[in-house]
């Protein structure tokens, strides 16, 4: 396919996959689904006349097809500002694991078995729901100025949702782990289970208005933390969508919060020796005790920005690549937990939230229902916190810091991060 492409395109990429996934799923305690999905793509990019052809296909016998497909679609493509890289990267990044390869469905059903009853032990009325999905795929990239590409990569997903009703009480816990390679740790996920059922037995409620907000470290990964990246987007920042455009070099947050893209984070599901172009992976500073040092890019991007791509171009099969966080990790502070804790005279701590959206989810801002968070009042955790909404802004919460945390633990080997307490953040509750 290069070979037919080169013939009649200035420059060409061929970007193949092939995988296999393995999803196993239980509901209500019971083993409900098992399957087994291969498949494999290849996705041609073609450069002709500075404009960009891309098509795609599963289908391997006939090549020609696909060429004609993207030549025929590179007028009306996009313009290309940008070479393809001319470098082949090292496979340095350790992403792959045999011993996970060859794991069998035997072994992920009695995983999931062995978490749901580790959960019902603590309480036989738990219903739990279990998704595990063993991944393992091949990446293959070649282009026509010599890049020449390829890795092998395994993760195994683990998502756990347990429930337990009293009256018209309902407590729903949700967890989950992932890594490229064994053993996970699935017992510990289901010991943090039963101990957020533990800390979850007193219903409370809050008030509304102003008030010290402890996010944990799930709950910072998950509410706030992707919408912090975004800003970093440098396809956003282009088009003057991030509040960060313009501000590279500013202090835009509290000095004691940094935070970087890493995407060379052994055996972290996010992390490969290169992006979907290519381009080798690093590990970008985006903030700097507060100020904004970089933002993240593809090719693409990074033509139009005048700088050079972050190894960040992220493609799906049949895509075009885009700028794409790695792993994020967030630097720890000097607060212990228990000083952050006992610092708050009365507030609340957010676990997990039901989506972070508002009216400006551009500009950073939030408004993310609480669906597991605890009341604190002079410093101790007194109750789960009922029908509560916590809204703000990503940048100002940062600006305005009370502390970070001491440790920052891995949440699905995807983020680092510490707990982080913001000093004054808006709680609409139940007066």
């Amino acid at each position: 396919m290069l070979e037919q492409a080169g013939r009649r395109a200035q420059q060409a990429e061929v970007y193949a996959v092939s995988s296999q996934e393995t999803p196993v799923s239980f509901e209500a305690n019971r083993l409900k689904q098992i399957q087994t999905v291969a498949s494999r793509s290849v996705t041609l990019r073609v450069i002709v006349e500075g404009h960009i052809g891309l098509a795609s296909t599963t289908r391997l016998d006939t090549p020609q097809a696909l060429v004609d497909d993207a030549l025929a679609l590179a007028p009306f493509g996009s313009k290309a500002y940008f070479d393809l890289p001319a470098e082949s990267p090292k496979d340095d990044v350790p992403s792959y694991d045999p011993t996970l390869a060859e794991m069998s469905l035997e072994r992920l059903t009695e995983i999931g078995q062995d978490m749901i009853n580790r959960v019902t032990a603590y309480d036989p009325n738990i219903v739990c729901s279990v998704k595990i999905n063993k991944y393992v795929a091949g990446v293959v990239i070649l282009n026509t100025r010599g890049c020449r590409a390829s890795f092998r990569k395994t993760f195994l997903l683990l998502n756990l949702q347990a429930s337990l009703i009293r009256g018209d009480d309902v407590v729903m816990v949700l967890d989950g782990d992932a890594s490229c390679q064994q053993p996970l740790d699935y017992a510990g996920l289901a010991k943090r289970v039963v101990s957020q059922f533990e800390l979850a037995r007193r219903p409370v409620e809050v008030s509304t208005g102003q008030m010290p907000v402890i996010f944990t470290p799930k709950g910072m990964a998950y509410t706030l933390l992707p919408l912090l990246q975004d800003a970093f987007n440098g396809e956003m920042v282009l088009q003057g969508l991030s509040p960060l455009a313009g501000r590279l070099g500013d202090q835009v947050v509290d000095a004691r919060f940094s935070l970087c893209d890493d995407g060379r984070v052994a055996y972290s599901p996010r992390a490969y020796p290169c992006d979907g172009e290519g381009v080798p992976t690093q590990h970008t500073p985006l903030l700097v005790k507060g100020v904004v040092e970089n933002f993240y890019y593809d090719l693409q991007t990074a033509a139009l920005a005048g700088v050079r791509s972050t190894g960040n171009g992220w493609r799906l099969p049949g895509q075009r690549p885009s700028p794409t966080p790695a792993a994020a990790i967030i630097a720890e502070g000097e607060t212990s937990y228990d000083e952050i804790l006992a610092d708050i005279p009365e507030g609340i701590m957010v676990d997990q939230t039901l989506g972070a959206w508002a009216g400006n989810v551009e500009g950073g801002d939030f408004a993310a229902q609480v669906h597991l968070g605890y009341k604190i009042e002079r410093g101790e955790i007194v109750g789960r916190v009922k029908n509560a909404v916590v809204s703000g802004n990503v940048f100002a919460a940062l600006a305005d810091l009370a502390a970070v945390g001491d440790e920052a633990v891995w949440i699905a080997n995807s983020f680092k991060v510490p707990y982080l307490c913001f000093r004054s953040l808006a709680v609409a509750g139940t007066e």
